[in-house]
């Protein structure tokens, strides 16, 4: 874990902490998680990843056990989203981290259950639950490629090129 990571994820809980949208509080630590699973696409990292990002979730929040578990899963299955299936697109990366935002809340709602501390599913926990997924969407898009590695392998494309043109 990079230390661009970790300022990324002290500005996320900043963030999550001091912004209110729609009367909710947004949840940037799923999307910092899915950024990282997306990225590096190594399925342990992003999950030990998601699983120190859920025990800071949880050691604000005072109750401990449902974020790790559920940042956790989310670190592991963005890893493995793209592949056979999957290819990387801006749509994807907005359709999955409104997904897994939908799947971190309800996780959380599960496991607090499963802790004998049942969580009263109504309509305002949906709604909440929504609202988070609304606004993390649009980050998806930064989810895919790393850009300057993609920069990096047009350079060495176009410099293979040259060079066999230059044999000819």
């Amino acid at each position: 874990m990079s230390l661009l990571w970790f300022i990324d994820l002290i500005i996320a809980v900043f963030l999550q902490l001091k912004i209110v949208i729609l009367k909710v509080q947004p949840e940037f630590l799923t999307a910092v998680v899915f950024l990282f699973g997306m990225r590096t696409r190594d399925d342990l990292r992003a999950t030990i990843f998601g699983a120190i990002t859920g025990l800071v979730e949880d050691s604000l929040s005072g109750f401990w056990g449902p974020n790790i578990i559920s940042k956790a899963l989310v670190g592991y299955l963005s890893a493995n989203i793209l592949g056979g299936f999957f290819v990387w697109s801006p749509i994807l990366g907005v359709m999955g981290l409104f997904f897994f935002t939908v799947l971190d809340g309800l996780l959380e709602i599960l496991v607090s259950g499963l802790k004998d501390m049942p969580v009263p599913v109504s309509g305002w926990i949906l709604y909440t639950i929504f609202i988070q997924a609304l606004v993390n969407a649009p980050i998806g898009v930064f989810a895919g490629e790393n850009f300057r590695k993609h920069s990096r392998s047009k350079e060495l494309w176009r410099s293979e090129v040259r060079s066999s043109e230059s044999k000819v």
